[in-house]
């Protein structure tokens, strides 16, 4: 039987980066994996079965694909679509107090305002979602103005919706009384 492979990105996700991660674990009880190749050039696999390579992206669609292989021959290969888009997310997060303002920025290449499907402004403690919120287009930027959540230090991430697929967007810390 081929190998068990399970990977990162999914399907349909979407970045902002020209640049990809593909992460994963690869298994084979029987015969024992001999090699992983992603966008078919060799990679690494740890003695844990875990590997990982970059790759870069094309404005749009692009496919990546995955393939491993055991000793005696047997071959998996997967394909997924991962969706480049050449934005730029600037955070603004001014003021202080309970009432905090946040400002999401997105702009093309050429630096014009993007709106996009959805953007939901999301607050992480120790990594875990802690409060979601959805942002509000105007003025050429998202804004959410974040009350209602206890103290405290939270890591802001955006989820942006475009084109049906996802894409997350890393922000400043927003310290909350």
């Amino acid at each position: 039987t081929a190998p068990t492979l399970e990977w990162l990105p999914g399907e349909g996700t979407a970045v902002l980066e020209p640049v990809v991660t593909v992460s994963g674990t690869v298994a084979d009880e029987h015969a024992g994996v001999t090699s992983v190749t992603v966008q078919g050039e060799p990679v690494e696999v740890a003695d844990d079965g875990t590997f990982g390579a970059e790759v870069s992206l094309d404005p749009g669609v692009n496919e990546v694909t995955v393939t491993a292989t055991d000793a005696v021959g047997n071959e998996v290969s997967q394909t997924r679509e991962v969706v480049h888009v050449p934005l730029t997310a600037e955070w603004e997060t001014p003021g202080q107090g309970r009432a905090r303002p946040v400002h999401l920025y997105l702009t093309d290449p050429d630096s014009n305002p993007v709106q996009v499907e959805a953007v939901v402004l999301q607050l992480l403690q120790d990594g875990e979602v802690q409060h979601e919120f959805p942002m509000a287009y105007e003025d050429g930027r998202y804004r959410r103005v974040v009350m209602g959540v206890p103290p405290g230090t939270f890591q802001l991430r955006a989820v942006l919706t475009i084109d049906g697929a996802e894409a997350l967007v890393d922000g400043p810390e927003l310290r909350t009384r």
